[in-house]
């Protein structure tokens, strides 16, 4: 899996800042319903999940583009929650 230096995970943490959502002109969302909404409008550009995720939301998997595995750390550093849930996309 995909850790909090893999480069894909890198770029996706700046548009946790203001600056970086506005210079990419993209932002993230975090867990399964806002997931489901996103693809549901094919606006997904990339999928992180880490292996737990996956296995609770298989469905969500098949929509993405592209579809990044990262460990538990990873997906924490993607989120700016308390208790994260293992699924963000761009």
């Amino acid at each position: 899996p995909g850790t909090e230096r893999t480069p894909r995970v890198v770029a996706a943490r700046k548009l946790l800042r203001r600056a970086g959502r506005d210079r990419a002109g993209r932002f993230l969302v975090e867990g399964a319903q806002a997931v489901r909404e996103a693809l549901a409008h094919g606006v997904v550009h990339e999928l992180f999940v880490t292996d737990e995720a996956a296995a609770r939301h298989p469905d969500l998997l098949d929509g993405p583009d592209r579809v990044t595995v990262v460990d538990a750390r990873a997906a924490a550093s993607l989120s700016d929650t308390v208790t994260p849930q293992g699924i963000v996309a761009v």
